[in-house]
């Protein structure tokens, strides 16, 4: 059904999304921290996300902060 929905979201809207992979599904977050990070992708939580005091109490667009650079390890 999942996958219903994505085929018709892509469609309507002419954008291609994807639902996350297994592997990136169970990433576990200690993970993040295995390689450095003190959040996930990231040290400076100001760049990897939006929290009480940098969002002005308003939802966000997706993409505005820096992306997480996950790699398989398999």
């Amino acid at each position: 059904m999942h996958w219903y929905f994505i085929d018709q979201l892509n469609r309507l809207t002419g954008h291609t999304y994807r639902l996350p992979s297994e592997a990136e599904w169970n990433t576990p977050p200690g993970l993040w921290k295995n390689q450095g990070y003190q959040y996930a992708g990231g040290n400076e939580m100001e760049e990897v996300g939006w929290y009480k005091e940098n969002s002005g109490g308003e939802t966000k667009v997706v993409g505005l902060k820096s992306p997480t650079s996950w790699e398989s390890s398999t």
